[in-house]
């Protein structure tokens, strides 16, 4: 957490979504994604499964 989501070295297997602060996202939770909370500058503020 801290960096900058455009410099974050994620593994191109990976799945997960970006979601920036006040996005609207549905509630599925998806086994093996992993979700990405950025704030407006795009600020990796917090990591969480699903």
């Amino acid at each position: 957490m801290g960096t900058q989501i455009n410099a974050a070295a994620l593994p191109p297997t990976l799945t997960y979504r970006v979601v920036w602060l006040d996005d609207v996202v549905t509630t599925d939770f998806v086994e093996g994604r992993l979700e990405i909370a950025v704030d407006r500058s795009g600020i990796v503020t917090g990591l969480r499964c699903g």
